[in-house]
């Protein structure tokens, strides 16, 4: 985003543009009316690139005269009655975190500005789509299973402890090392890019709790309808809540794949084994959820795809599932759901196992 900023890399791709237009009227395919049209953006395009060339660095103008043009101008696109509800939801979204900006003397944070609020949102993002979960199954696919191969479980089962006690104790101690191991890293990284780079404004506004319903009004090219946004259901809360909020749910994400691992890892007997089932599965669980609605509903279910703990929370998991109900309380609900069937399956089949070494 810098380097888009820079005047020699905006001139050159105007000029690509430029370029591409001039292509399109030396072909024979289009009509007058068009050709009018091309040369009409080619000669704006030619005026905007002497207009960087005259003045190279943009002037610096104030912020606040700025974000209060633009809540003018929102406030003026909002008043059209030619603006579809899907614009004017977006627009009241916008508008309500200006008028926050503005009213608590915030400047507006850039969309490439670099910080480590900035980075471990990505974190949180990139981690969570599909490698938190990998990870975990690789470092804990062996905690039970493991002990089979070499026969190290006669050791532990001939001790005074019940199975059940056994089990809980590698359970505890696999939820408490993958979280410090993943939350400990992410939290160092936000402390150094921090360092280097600031840590942002922890009162910065952020939408989160956004819920849809489906546009009967149109009919998309599937035979379907598009979600929408319900206006009002997305509150404002401040960044370092924010902060809190995603490291809880992304800490109960974690809880859930680890007991979904040690569960594969109790009911199997060999430590290959175990990691190839719960890697295999992370991956087509991941791969198939956008194949197809009926997969969309099944896979909405599982609570593997919830790992994005940045659209869990503002609302974009619902959206990238084109389904209404993945609200947070519901994302939350299915990792509680899932992490008790897990460990419950674990503790039956350990207990009940014959243990023949």
């Amino acid at each position: 985003m810098l380097r888009n900023q820079d005047p020699k890399y905006r001139i050159q791709e105007i000029q690509s543009n430029i370029d591409r237009l001039t292509n399109r009227i030396n072909s024979s395919k289009i009509s007058d009316d068009e050709k009018l049209m091309y040369e009409d953006n080619i000669k704006s395009l030619e005026d905007e690139i002497q207009k960087i060339k005259d003045n190279p660095v943009p002037v610096q103008t104030d912020w606040k005269e700025n974000l209060t043009t633009d809540i003018q101008n929102i406030e003026k696109n909002l008043q059209s009655t030619t603006l579809s509800a899907r614009m004017k939801e977006q627009n009241s979204k916008q508008l309500t975190i200006d008028n926050y900006l503005l009213d608590n003397n915030i400047k507006p944070m850039a969309n490439y500005a670099f910080n480590g609020v900035n980075y471990l949102q990505t974190l949180f993002k990139t981690l969570g789509v599909i490698f938190l979960a990998v990870g975990v199954a690789i470092f804990l696919s062996d905690m039970v299973s493991g002990e089979y191969t070499p026969p190290t479980a006669k050791f532990l089962l001939i001790q005074p402890i019940s199975r059940a006690k056994i089990l809980f104790s590698k359970y505890i101690t696999s939820v408490i090392s993958a979280i410090i191991l993943i939350c400990g890293i992410e939290l160092i990284a936000f402390l150094v890019m921090g360092v280097f780079t600031g840590f942002g404004n922890m009162s910065y506004p952020v939408l989160v709790g956004e819920r849809f319903q489906y546009d009967l009004s149109y009919v998309n090219q599937s035979g379907g309808h598009d979600l929408i946004s319900i206006a009002g259901t997305a509150h404002m809360i401040p960044m370092y809540k924010y902060l809190i909020e995603a490291f809880l749910l992304q800490i109960l994400y974690i809880i859930a794949c680890t007991t979904f691992v040690f569960m594969i890892s109790t009911v199997s007997k060999s430590s290959m084994i175990s990691m190839s089932v719960g890697i295999a599965t992370i991956i087509a669980i991941s791969a198939v959820q956008n194949v197809a609605t009926i997969t969309k509903e099944l896979t909405s279910y599982i609570f593997i795809i919830y790992g994005d703990v940045n659209a869990a929370l503002s609302g974009g998991a619902a959206m990238s599932l084109g389904l209404t109900y993945p609200t947070t309380s519901f994302i939350i609900l299915i990792l509680i759901i899932w992490t008790s069937v897990s460990y419950l399956i674990a503790h039956v089949v350990f207990v009940k196992r014959d243990v023949l070494i």
